[in-house]
Order: structure tokens, then sequence, then C-alpha cells
């Protein structure tokens, strides 16, 4: 009876409507908690919290305290931090048990958390903290499930990068909230028990979920790198790889493969052909990989010699790195198809790598600090620019709010750019963006500020983007999600730092000693982009 109306993704019509009901569902749930600075605006207009504050502590702008404050940022913080905890744990459930059974639980998840939230009260019945936590974790969790419909389409990165840049562009829940709330009184109650609605949905659209859609599968292609030397036996090795088209591998996770065949027969034939497949993979991969350690070797040995004359490439590593596509591209011929090294792994030797390594310590350091600013963006305008009106900080974080999920208009744009220019070029790109953001955010102009947060969207946008094509193009669907979420983990556990920093920014009415802390760091994670060219 189910597959009578379960939609198999086979048609365009089909596809086309899986892809804008599940982008639907990410931009409404996914990081809507990034959005936390228009509903601050409005938990404060509605005396949330004022119980914790005197006459005599009130601050003359915000009519808020310090007490109030901290709590708030307690929320957000703990928030935020949930996505990254929910991401490791979530990303487990999707690579064990499936993406369906993962909606099962983080759908009504979701809608609890809202429900909570509505019915909270700082006086009677404070659930804030808890219910923020529970929309973090079903929000996050509910979209490790839905980007594994990418696995439907033809032009898989684009459509990735689609999926990241709704859960970035999701932060715009709550300011169109904000401008619903202005116009038409709608209370906090009212809201979050619509809201919770998205949970439900999520948990009856699972009945319709692709059966064709595998939890977890490995479809990984690697361009070799680029061969520096022009000797004869290598040109021919070249040529001799370009005449033979690799067979593309497909792995599939047999613990749940009853949602990926509908019978013992195709499970026979599924296991039948994967075996030959991998035998055919397993003998072309040892070939292909001692020709590139050969040519690693030859590229090492290049360096340590010096180069050849009229060769830019090694002593010009940056604009090579931006010129060329690099070895570690997205973009492959189709002749070349191979298997990432890394796939072949295990996941705990998967962690051990020097690429998971370098992209937990950049992961964790550049969300600290965009999250941090999201989340202190009234107060960070405030101090830099001694405002004293509030109706010009609520102002300008309206705009700011707006600014960062239109981000999402362009990612196909940003999908383009990973496809084509690779993933050391695009990452690259990301960092410079980072830098600019680090640098403006220093300047005590407030129209300028409006540039601060276009470059804050477009340094996350690029950031979820290449970070999610970079883990899937080492390591592969397989271990995805826990690879994934570990690394959020490690994002959640920086992200306890966010409480201390607000605080001592607070005691000091200034943000100007974190800032540049957090340009120095930015320099120092440029580090990251290089590992992996050299890598």
């Amino acid at each position: 009876m189910l597959n009578a109306i379960r939609v198999k993704g086979e048609s365009l019509f089909e596809r086309g409507i899986i892809l804008v009901l599940s982008t639907a569902v990410i931009l409404l749930t996914a990081g809507a908690v990034y959005g936390w600075a228009p509903l601050l605006l409005i938990l404060e207009e509605n005396e949330v919290y004022s119980n914790l504050c005197g006459a005599q502590d009130l601050d003359p702008i915000t009519h808020t305290c310090e007490r109030q404050d901290l709590r708030f940022a307690l929320i957000y913080t703990m928030g935020v931090i949930t996505v990254c905890f929910a991401s490791f744990t979530f990303g487990m459930v999707v690579d064990l048990f499936g993406p369906r059974v993962n909606l099962f639980i983080t759908g009504p998840v979701f809608s609890i958390g809202c429900i909570m939230f509505a019915s909270s009260n700082s006086r009677t019945l404070d659930m804030y903290l808890p219910a923020w936590m529970l929309i973090s974790a079903g929000g996050s969790g509910m979209f490790y499930s839905l980007i594994l419909l990418s696995d439907l389409f033809t032009n898989k990165m684009i459509v990735l990068s689609v999926y990241s840049i709704a859960f970035d562009a999701s932060s715009v829940v709550f300011p169109l909230y904000q401008v619903i709330y202005r116009l038409t009184g709608l209370t906090i109650w009212q809201f979050f028990m619509l809201y919770s609605g998205c949970g439900v949905f999520v948990v009856l659209a699972t009945v319709v979920w692709p059966r064709n859609v595998p939890p977890a599968t490995l479809k990984i292609i690697e361009r070799p790198p680029v061969v520096e030397s022009s000797s004869d036996d290598d040109v021919e090795d070249v040529e001799d790889d370009e005449e033979k088209v690799l067979p593309e591998v497909q792995v599939y996770n047999l613990s749940t493969s009853s949602s990926l065949t509908d019978s013992d027969n195709n499970l026979k034939r599924l296991k039948k052909t994967q075996k030959q497949q991998k035998k055919e993979q397993e003998k072309e991969a040892k070939k292909q990989q001692k020709r590139l350690q050969k040519q690693q070797q030859q590229h090492a040995e290049s360096y340590q010699t010096g180069p050849s004359a009229g060769d830019d490439l090694d002593t010009k590593p940056i604009r090579n790195m931006m010129r060329r596509r690099s070895s570690l591209t997205m973009f492959v011929p189709p002749q070349i198809r191979v298997v990432s090294p890394l796939t072949e792994l295990s996941f705990r030797n998967q962690l051990a790598t020097p690429e998971y390594i370098g992209t937990v310590v950049y992961f964790s350091f550049s969300v600290l600090f965009f999250n941090f600013y999201m989340g202190t963006v009234s107060r960070q305008l405030e101090y830099l620019l001694d405002i004293t009106d509030e109706s010009t900080v609520d102002t300008y974080t309206t705009i700011f709010s707006f600014v960062i999920p239109g981000i999402f208009l362009v990612s196909p744009l940003i999908g383009w750019v990973i496809e084509h220019h690779g993933i050391v070029s695009s990452i690259l790109y990301t960092q410079i963006i980072g830098l600019a953001f680090s640098i403006l955010k220093l300047v005590p102009h407030l129209q300028l500020q409006v540039a601060t947060f276009v470059l804050l969207s477009l340094y996350r946008g690029m950031f979820y983007s290449t970070m999610m094509s970079c883990i899937y193009r080492f390591f592969g669907f397989g271990s995805f999600g826990r690879l994934f979420g570990g690394a959020t983990l490690w994002t959640g556990i920086f992200g306890f730092l966010q409480y201390p920093m607000f605080d001592f920014a607070l005691s000091r009415n200034s943000f100007f000693i974190l800032d540049l802390g957090q340009l120095i760091v930015v320099l120092l994670l440029f580090g990251y982009p290089a590992l992996l060219y050299y890598k």
C-alpha cells in the first residue's frame, strides 16, 4: 500500500517536487536558531527575564540589565552548541539506521521544543533554555536526513550546495516573524504553536520517502594530481590511464538494505554486483595509487631541487592554487573516475588523518567566530559605534537578520564554484572572505557595517558548502554523517567559549580585544588550504 503512494524520484517532475519540499523544510527548521537576534528583541519587548533586573541595573539604551543579557546569551549559546552535539548524534543515527528512522525521531523533537517555548514564562514556567535546545536538535537532525536526497540528482554537488546554503539561510525564520509581529501582533505563543507544525509535516513526509535513496552511499570520484614531470614514461602512463574507464563504485549499507531494494532477488544481484565492482576497483585503485605515489615523489624532488626554468607553479603556489584545478577538485573528466584512497580506511583511521584533523580545527574556530558575532551583533554595534539610540541598533540588527539568509539566492553559483574550481581553491576563497569580514568589523563606521553583514553572509555560505563537499569528497557518504557530525561536535565544545567571551566584552564595554584575537587566528587558518594543497 505504501509503495503506491511512495515517491520514487525517477521522473524530472518528482525530483523537482522532492528538491522544492526538502529545501523548504531545511529553510524553515535546520538552522533557525542562528536567527536569534530579532527574536531576542521580541523577547525583550515582552519583558522576558526582566524580573532579574533592578531599576538601578537597567541599561539606558537597551533597557536591559547585565544579568538579563547573560541569561539570553546562555540560551543562544546552548542552542548553537546543541546544534553541534545533535549533528554528531543524529549523524550516527543516519549512518546506522537510515534517514527515515532519523526523521521519525527529529520531527517530534522539533515540535515538542516549539510547544515548550510557546508555553514558557520566565516568572512561572521557565522552559526557554530546554525548549531552545530541543528546537536546535530537531532542526539540525532533520537536515542530516534530507541532504541524502541529493543522491537522486545528477548535479549532486550543486544540490548539496543548495541544501547547505538553505541551512545557512534558515536563520530568516525569526526575522520574518519579527516583521509579522510588528504588522499583526502575532504573539510568541501563537507563532511557536504554528511553527511546531513543521515537525509534524516532516514525520508525515517520511511515509512517502523515496526507496531508492540509500542511507549511506559511497560514490566518490577524484582527479589525479597534475604531473609535474614531463618525462616520456609519465606521459605514457597518463595516456594509458586515460584510455581506460574505471568503474564507478557504489557501496551501500546493507544493514539497511530494505530501503534499497524491494525484493530478495534484487538484493542478491546488488551484493553480487558490489563484490565484482569492489574487486575491479581495488585492482585499479592499487595501480593508480602506485602511480600517484611516484608522481608525488617526483614532485617532492623537484620542489627540493628548485623549479625548472619557465615554471612558475612552484614559485607562485598561491596563484597556482587559484588558477589551476588542483588534485582535490570536484570536477572530473568522465574518463577518469577513481575512489578517494581515504574512503578505503575504517572510520577510526579516517579520524586520524591529517585531512580530517585539519578540517576539525578549521571548522571549530570558524564557526565559533561567526556564531559569536551573530549572537551579539546588537551589542557589537552599540559598543563599536557608541550608539545611544536604541532604534538605530534595532534597525541595523533587522538589516543584519535579512542579509544573512540572502546568500540562498546565489547558492547555485557557490555550487558551481566548488564544482569547477575545486575544494582547495574554494576553501581559499572562503578564507579570504573571512579575513575581509574580520578586518571590516573593526572599522567604526555605521554604514560600512552593512558590508560587514554581506561579507559574513558570503563567508558562512561558502564555508558550509565547501566543508560539506570537502568531507564528502574525501571520505564519502558512508561515514559522512559521523565525520561531519564529529567536526560539529568539536565545534560545540569550542562553542562553550561564547558565554565567557560575551561576559568578557560586557565587563569592558568593548569587543576590540576579542576582534583582534579573531583576526590573528583567521590569518593562521590560511594554513588549512595550504595543508590540503601540499598533502
